[in-house]
């Protein structure tokens, strides 16, 4: 299950692919708003790989705007494991929503 359009076509020929619905970012390439959040409330998932806008070891987690910090958090809580995904640009890049992952 993914909120990106460019995950959804990056892996739609070689395994399933769900959309998670909600409203189309288009200066995301994503999905997002309530329906996303109730789509992921309502699985569980052995594995989940999630970027974030910003990274800090006493803030912890960071992204752009509330959707995207919900999201993530509800991933993130909803998954057996975890993997974050970030280049080194995001280390101590500070953004405008921290949220917790209890990680």
């Amino acid at each position: 299950m993914t909120n990106s359009i460019v995950n959804a076509e990056a892996l739609g020929n070689t395994c399933r692919v769900l959309l998670t619905g909600g409203e189309y970012r288009p200066h995301r390439w994503d999905l997002a708003e309530y329906l996303s959040q109730q789509n992921i409330k309502s699985a569980h998932f052995n594995k989940s790989f999630s970027g974030v806008d910003g990274i800090d070891l006493v803030d912890d987690l960071m992204a752009l705007d509330m959707d995207t910090a919900n999201m993530d958090h509800l991933m993130i809580s909803q998954s057996n494991n975890v993997f974050i995904l970030i280049d080194h640009s995001k280390f101590r890049e500070k953004s405008f929503i921290v949220f917790e992952t209890n990680i």
